[in-house]
């Protein structure tokens, strides 16, 4: 009985096969204008496509095949490229199994000389999602057991860009059902080359949602290559059995990024690069564990989500850096070092980094950031920096965010619009000396200890630091404590106001002590119109008013000095009216003779014969004036008022 059963199978199986096979010849050998139609049909009725086919012909030794010439398969409507693929030969093996089954199937493809078209839009649409409806069909082609191109054009365009490959060549060969598939590739991209290899156990379920397959993929690049071995996804959806090792390894990022970005690789950094992680899957999303990623000498480890809500992708996780020296970075990064200011400049004229900015504002993101060590390129150094950034919707909100700074500590939030180019930050920041202020910066100036108490809240948007410093509004406050100049010139310079008469004063000049100093500048485009400005010394004490001009890059401050401590009898006494004025760089201290004040001072001194110099003093040693260091905090507390 088994053996009947046997032959009959058999028969019955030669006997479809010659079935399949004379359709096939009567239609080639006969009527192959009606094969290329029906051909045309069958495609636009499954996919919506336009099929062109310029001439078919059959083979029928060593194996059935089938060669066409002037092959153009269409792109959608709202394509930017007519055709997805257009070749000027293909030759199509067909599929003995499929024969046996009375089908029409390739179990080998060669393909020469074409151009093959991909596009993606800006809300998710793919031109290969080759159905009406836009969906996959659902259909495979495990009977291809075998793929092999040459001198293939390759462009991807997406809202990003447009990239444009060469494809040498190409040779993918399977097992039936599409096991144990291989594939070897060999890509150009202008001059540089890339090699691709890739081996995967199980192809069968490719497409479908939470498909996955123990595979290896290798590029390599003359100078990069990129590992990704172990459980891998089969669909753009992604799959939670995902457990893979990424390796990457580049001399330069210039080159690696530069063969898949469409922008100039002059723009990629120069740097080397290297990544050692672990991709997992889960529900809807991928993590990254990064256990080390090296941008030339700046280091950073963590972990990243990646996860698909609503169709839309959100990214969350933590990034830890031992160390940053942004100088150092924006040379890795193959930006030049920032022009010097120009003179009595302080801020800078170089376009701001707004499209960087954009384009990490327009993802959804929520990502911890720590940084040990951050050192600007002013020489200011940060420590323990810890700041929440969010992303999405053009925006980037840094909130909150703290460090250890200038021998003191400061935090508070930031908020940056990367679509108006707007920035808006509230700081507190205490306990900063100004003594490390200077040395920080390289700045040789004699000054020890001045802790300090800032807090500001500043509105401003523009393309450059000086746009924001003109456009700020808000009010910055400065409260400093015992600071001392080890200046003789400073020294000599109050004693000439407060003691003209060595007399009346042992002090030493060569150093101004002072116990206190403040400011208050309330912002209104770039300008503090009302701005206050204050010191006390041991000896003296100085309060100004008038403008510090963002805009202009200049202060202009003018008050009076007065002894505190005892009879002085000094320039202070007849003019003690200052005037501060000139670049905000570096503005210069001297005496305002123009002051109505100073003139009917020195004329009583005249009249009188110096008596009310004298008395003067004595009026100011027993009722000294208000601390300067509090005047501006009074006057914001009854404007609040």
């Amino acid at each position: 009985m088994a053996g009947w059963r046997g032959r009959a199978f058999a028969i019955a199986t030669l006997a479809a096969a010659l079935l399949a096979s004379a359709i096939l010849a009567g239609h080639l050998l006969f009527d192959q204008q009606a094969l290329i139609v029906m051909a045309q049909e069958r495609v636009h009725a499954a996919t919506g496509r336009r099929l062109l086919i310029d001439t078919l012909s059959v083979r029928w030794l060593p194996l059935p095949s089938l060669r066409a010439t002037g092959v153009a398969l269409s792109n959608p409507d709202w394509a930017q490229y007519r055709d997805m693929i257009q070749a000027d030969q293909v030759d199509m093996r067909l599929s003995w199994r499929a024969l046996l089954s009375g089908r029409l199937a390739p179990g080998a493809i060669l393909m020469r000389q074409a151009a093959i078209h991909l596009e993606t839009t800006a809300d998710g649409k793919h031109s290969w999602s080759i159905t009406p409806d836009g969906k996959a069909s659902g259909a495979h082609w495990q009977d291809l057991g075998e793929l092999r191109a040459g001198m293939v054009d390759l462009v991807y365009r997406s809202p990003a860009g447009e990239h444009q490959w060469k494809i040498q060549s190409l040779a993918g060969s399977a097992a039936p059902g599409w096991r144990n598939a291989q594939l070897q590739a060999e890509l150009l991209r202008g001059s540089q080359q890339m090699r691709l290899e890739a081996e995967m156990a199980d192809l069968s379920q490719a497409g479908q949602a939470g498909a996955s397959s123990k595979g290896r993929i290798v590029l390599r690049l003359p100078a990069a290559s990129a590992t990704l071995t172990g459980i891998l996804p089969l669909s753009a959806q992604g799959s939670a059995n995902t457990a893979a090792d990424l390796s990457v390894q580049a001399d330069s990022v210039a080159q690696a990024i530069g063969f898949f970005s469409a922008g100039d690789p002059a723009d990629a950094p120069p740097a080397a690069l290297s990544l050692q992680a672990r991709l997992r899957g889960a529900d809807q999303a991928l993590l990254f564990d990064i256990r080390q990623l090296k941008l030339g000498s700046t280091e950073a480890s963590g972990n990243l989500t990646l996860r698909h809500e609503n169709g839309k992708p959100r990214l969350e996780g933590q990034l830890a850096l031992p160390s940053l020296d942004w100088a150092a970075l924006r040379r890795d990064a193959g930006r030049p070092p920032p022009a010097p200011l120009a003179q009595g400049e302080i801020f800078r004229r170089a376009p701001l980094p707004w499209k960087t900015l954009e384009a990490l504002a327009g993802l959804d993101s929520k990502v911890t950031l720590r940084i040990d060590k951050f050192q600007l390129p002013s020489g200011i150094r940060m420590e323990q920096l810890e700041a929440s950034l969010r992303g999405g919707g053009g925006r980037i909100h840094v909130a909150p965010f703290s460090m250890a700074l200038l021998g003191g500590s400061a935090s508070g939030k930031l908020n940056l619009d990367a679509t108006r180019h707007a920035a808006d930050l509230t700081l507190d920041a205490s306990g900063m000396m100004l003594e490390r202020w200077f040395s920080e910066r390289g700045r040789k100036v004699p000054v020890s200890g001045g802790p300090m108490r800032i807090r500001a809240t500043l509105q401003a948007k523009g393309d450059t630091q000086r746009d924001i410093a003109a456009s700020a509004d808000g009010l910055i406050t400065v409260r400093g404590g015992a600071t001392v100049i080890r200046s003789e010139k400073a020294g000599n310079a109050e004693s000439l106001l407060t003691d003209l008469f060595p007399l009346f004063s042992e002090r030493d000049a060569s150093q101004l002590r002072l116990q206190c100093f403040s400011a208050r500048l309330p912002l209104r485009h770039g300008q503090a119109d009302g701005a206050l400005v204050g010191a006390r010394s041991d000896a003296s004490q100085l309060l100004t008013r008038g403008s510090i001009d963002l805009r202009q890059q200049d202060v202009d401050l003018r008050g009076r000095v007065r002894a505190r401590n005892g009879i002085s009898l000094g320039v202070a006494l007849v003019s003690g009216d200052v005037a501060i004025a000139g670049p905000l760089a570096k503005p210069k201290m001297a005496l305002d003779p123009s002051s109505p004040g100073a003139l009917a001072r020195l004329g009583a001194a005249v009249l009188t014969g110096g008596l009310s110099v004298v008395a003067t003093a004595a009026w100011d040693a027993v009722n000294p004036a208000d601390n300067p260091c509090e005047a501006a905090l009074q006057e914001r507390r009854a404007a609040a008022k």
